[in-house]
């Protein structure tokens, strides 16, 4: 896909109320590529505003290069939205991982500026339950 092609295709891009979306080219940093920045709105998640539920709202945004010289095709659209769509969730769990809290200390576990949250976000997976189960739960539920 063309860098202009791509920059068009995501200036397209409507997400969540809040949320923008900005593409521009980034090929002399890297080859194919485009710059995407999305700007957003998100809790302040401080400990200091955890016990108040997170009151005040910040502007923030997150920045990341998309590779689109690789794409080709007639899912070359699709899969450009794909891998924006990835990147917004890292942005989401990004935010989650900060603004999850233990009481009473409200303690972030995976806070993702904490050398420990980074470590521990790592080294644990979401997947830890065994498959074979997965297929049953399903069953009986009431």
């Amino acid at each position: 896909m063309r860098v202009d092609t791509a920059i068009a295709l995501i200036g397209q891009l409507v997400y969540k109320p809040g949320y923008t979306l900005t593409a521009e080219d980034h090929t002399k940093r890297f080859e194919g590529t485009v710059k995407v920045t999305l700007h957003y709105q998100a809790p302040e998640t401080g400990r200091e505003n955890a016990a108040e539920g997170y009151q005040e709202i910040i502007n923030t945004y997150a920045v990341f290069p998309i590779a689109v010289a690789d794409l080709t095709g007639p899912a070359a659209a699709p899969c450009l939205y794909r891998r924006v769509l990835d990147a917004i969730l890292e942005v989401e769990a990004h935010e989650a991982r900060e603004a999850l809290r233990v009481q009473p200390t409200l303690w972030a576990p995976f806070h993702p500026h904490q050398l420990d949250g980074i470590d521990l976000w790592s080294t644990t997976s979401s997947s830890t339950q065994r498959p074979e189960l997965l297929r049953d739960f399903q069953f009986g539920i009431a």
